[in-house]
């Protein structure tokens, strides 16, 4: 993992808890909470990854994005699904320019950034760097990893796309997702005339949900996604932005738990 690594107390988290789905290194205690949280991450990060296409489409001639964006990825109790859990996000789109021409790069600028703000004192990752927040995403929700939109894909980078199709339909994805659990997805999302195919390359198990159908997910060993070309450099600043993204949401949630433990002995 990171050689920045900053360590925080884990102290708030406890494995054997299960209302929390895993840390780093951590087993989940439920697998099937943690199956349930995976599939929630496929679907809002395919969700973003249509709706990144469609608005680098409307602006690609104005104010034209970034092809690539990010979302931090939180849980929280799920308020109709008795101790199950709800993934939100904050999410990050960046306008196109000098800065996000090279994703590697930006990832690894973005990775910096936070080890310099986590030396600085506990800050909250969704109101510093994200532009977006979704709705009804608690205070005390917490981070369980990051996911990658990007409009490059297999059979093109996102500048030729937009010469090629004549429609924001016809617009390709690819998504990728680091967990805490230490899963890791990789996602092909085809236009219309490939029938919005989209295929699903996980190291963790996705249940049934997935297994059968339009949308089949394929187990993959974390090895075979980081040695395929197409996605080794990403994967590996992926990996070690998630590492510090953990560390730093981690540190403010000690913090708010000894806030709140102190309030409490000076009411005694």
């Amino acid at each position: 993992m990171s050689s920045t690594t900053m360590g925080p107390s884990r102290e708030p988290h406890s494995p054997q808890d299960p209302t929390r789905p895993g840390l780093q290194g951590d087993v989940p205690p439920d697998q099937l909470t943690a199956i349930d949280v995976r599939n929630q991450v496929v679907e809002r990060m395919r969700w973003m990854n249509l709706r990144h296409a469609h608005h680098a489409w409307e602006q690609r001639y104005r104010d034209p994005l970034a092809p690539y964006g990010l979302a931090l990825l939180f849980v929280q109790p799920d308020p109709i699904r008795r101790g199950r859990l709800l993934v939100k996000a904050a999410t990050k789109l960046w306008l196109h320019g000098p800065e996000t021409e090279h994703l590697p790069r930006l990832l690894f600028g973005l990775n910096n950034l936070v080890v310099d703000r986590m030396r600085e004192g506990v800050f909250d990752l969704r109101t510093e760097l994200t532009n977006r927040v979704d709705n009804g995403m608690d205070d005390d929700a917490y981070y369980v990893g990051i996911g990658l939109s990007s409009l490059d894909t297999h059979t093109g980078v996102w500048e030729q796309a937009q010469r090629r199709v004549e429609d924001v339909a016809e617009v390709p994805g690819t998504v990728a997702m680091v967990l805490t659990d230490q899963t890791t997805i990789v996602c092909s999302r085809r236009g219309m005339s490939e029938y919005n195919a989209f295929q699903i390359h996980s190291t963790h198990s996705l249940g049934a949900s997935y297994g059968y159908g339009f949308n089949p997910w394929s187990w993959s060993q974390p090895d075979q996604l980081r040695h395929d070309p197409a996605h080794a450099e990403i994967l590996r600043w992926l990996d070690v932005l998630n590492d510090t993204l953990w560390q730093a949401d981690n540190a403010r949630i000690v913090a708010a738990r000894r806030r709140t433990r102190g309030r409490g002995e000076r009411g005694h």
